[in-house]
């Protein structure tokens, strides 16, 4: 079911906010023990500093958006597709295949360089771990329980967007008064 569009913008910011939150989180930890060139390896590691970027909002808008549609194809699915575990490697490898594409048009064609893998190697080889720099394979069992947990999240934002609307309605009436 796709949401209404009042609560569209809020479950944007929503979204954003939690993709935001994890990435930094993501890159102040994981990405700082797997990167021998890390941005922030100056600052200490108990300082816990991560980053993100701009293309977190492209992000939020297709999880606003598309997460809906997507939940309900699945649905669809035959019953030996629907059971919580291959619904999350599902969800996996469509996490993989967005990553791929945004890098692919972000980072190889527009040159915006937001993230590379190229670094990724298997464990005490010289073997790539990543396609072409843009995915890494060692983000599989997050971008996995980023599968286990989009489905509660979606419900979440169901309930939520009754209030989510109206906030977002109040917030807007709030602002443009202000101008």
């Amino acid at each position: 079911m796709t949401p209404p569009p009042g609560t569209l913008v809020a479950r944007l910011v929503s979204w954003t906010l939690i993709i935001t939150t994890l990435e930094v989180w993501f890159t102040a930890t994981i990405e700082r023990l797997t990167a021998p060139n890390f941005v922030l390896s100056e600052v200490p590691a108990a300082s816990l500093q991560g980053r993100s970027s701009i293309y977190q909002v492209g992000f939020g808008f297709t999880l606003a958006t598309a997460l809906p549609l997507l939940l309900g194809i699945y649905d669809g699915l035959p019953n030996g597709f629907r059971n919580t575990y291959v619904e999350a490697a599902v969800f996996m490898v469509a996490i993989y295949v967005l990553e791929f594409g945004s890098g692919m048009i972000l980072n190889r064609w527009l040159k915006l360089q937001l993230w590379d893998y190229s670094y990724h190697m298997l464990p005490g080889t010289k073997i790539p771990f990543n396609l072409l720099g843009q995915i890494s394979g060692y983000y599989a069992p997050g971008w996995y329980l980023a599968g286990l947990v989009l489905r509660p999240l979606n419900s979440a934002m169901d309930h939520l967007d009754p209030w989510l609307n109206e906030t977002a309605v109040e917030f807007w009436r709030e602002f443009t008064r202000r101008l």
